[in-house]
Order: C-alpha cells, then sequence, then structure tokens
C-alpha cells in the first residue's frame, strides 16, 4: 500500500514565506512518496546498486570496473531528475540551472558573483606559483605543503587588486592544494561556496518529519 502524508508528521516545518499550502503539502507528499531516494542522495552506493544486470557486466574498463564507483548515465538521470523536483519545488522554476545546462557568462543566483571570474582567479593562482616555482627550480612536488601555502599567500596579496572581495572570497571553498586544484563550475546555478552552505543542506530527506 503507498504512503501518504497521514503516516507522518512533520516536527517544526520551517515553510517558506507566503507558501501555497496546497503547494506545500505536494511537496510533502511528493518526498513521501521518494523517501528512499532522498534519504540516500548522497550515498553513491545506493545508485551504484541501481544498475541493471546488463550495466553491472559491460566490459571491464577502467572507469567501470565492478568495483568502482561508477554510475550508468540511466541511473545519474534519475538522481538529476530528483535533484531537479525538489529544487523546483524549494526555489521554484527559473531560480535556478538544472546540472546539465550551461550558461557561458553565468553568476550565482544567491550572491550574484560571475562563477567564470572567480575560475578566471583560481587559474591565474596556479599559473603565478607555477612561475614562482620555476623561478626557483622547483616544482610542487620538491616542495612541502607548508612552502606551497607560502606561496599561494604571497600570489593572492598580489592578485588582490585584480579581483572583487566577493570574488576573492568565493574562491576559498575550491584554493588550490600542492599538486591537485578543482576546476571552477556552478551547481544547478550557485557558486560552490552557495550551494554547499545554502542549498545543499535543503537537499534529501527532510529530518523534520518522523
Amino acid at each position: 500500500m503507498a504512503k501518504t502524508t497521514l503516516g507522518y508528521i512533520m516536527v517544526g516545518p520551517k515553510i517558506p514565506l507566503g507558501i501555497n499550502w496546497a503547494y506545500y503539502n505536494e511537496y510533502f507528499q511528493w518526498m513521501v512518496n521518494h523517501e528512499t531516494e532522498l534519504k540516500n542522495l548522497d550515498n553513491q552506493g545506493y545508485w551504484h546498486g541501481l544498475k541493471n544486470e546488463s550495466e553491472r557486466n559491460l566490459p571491464r574498463h577502467a572507469n567501470r570496473s565492478p568495483n568502482s564507483a561508477y554510475i550508468p548515465a540511466r541511473v545519474e538521470k534519475i538522481r538529476e531528475d530528483i535533484i531537479n523536483t525538489q529544487l523546483t519545488y524549494l526555489l521554484g522554476s527559473g531560480n535556478f540551472r538544472p546540472n546539465e545546462s550551461y550558461i557561458k557568462n553565468r553568476t550565482c543566483y544567491e550572491c550574484g558573483v560571475n562563477i567564470s571570474t572567480v575560475g578566471k582567479y583560481l587559474s591565474t593562482l596556479v599559473r603565478e606559483v607555477n612561475e614562482l616555482l620555476k623561478k626557483g627550480g622547483n616544482t610542487s612536488f620538491t616542495i612541502t605543503d607548508e612552502e606551497h601555502s607560502a606561496l599561494m599567500t604571497t600570489v593572492m596579496k598580489q592578485q588582490a587588486k585584480n579581483f572583487t572581495a566577493l570574488e576573492i572570497e568565493k574562491a576559498q571553498i575550491y584554493l588550490p592544494q600542492r599538486g591537485r586544484r578543482r576546476l571552477m563550475d556552478d551547481l544547478y546555478g550557485f557558486c560552490p561556496q552557495c550551494y554547499q552552505d545554502i542549498v545543499k543542506p535543503q537537499l534529501g530527506w527532510n529530518k523534520n518529519i518522523v
């Protein structure tokens, strides 16, 4: 028998200002209907386990061996559809970007920072640090983490005049480390920092439902 909202209690619901109650109840019912997926939104093992027989028996490959974290596009789409639907309920259509969309000059829906410019800042840090390493006859593999951090601090001070305080602030979450860096991209239309602080905590199963 399908679950209904009657079988659940919402403890202290945080209802957005001015929300339509009928719409809120629709969202609540949707969550109940997708409880398993929402509780496992970040559980790669769960999505890995949704592979069908043919997907489990694909020829061996470095990216899709039986013990790898490879998840087929079919299963990834199921997860993306869940996330996009939940974001539509939470934020409203047009207030986020589906993960598969791409806009060149994209800005964060929350803080307004130009995400491409933040990426340029991070690339500049990497390039300038590498230049300093080259001048000293070093590479990222011949220095310590502490020495790399000191070089990064020097370059950040030099570049502070070329970027806004907001751009520099929002880059900190992806600040390059010795020998590794992450590429800047938006997450559903948000910069990584705003996504981590504001959007991600709202995704998945609502723990106030008991």
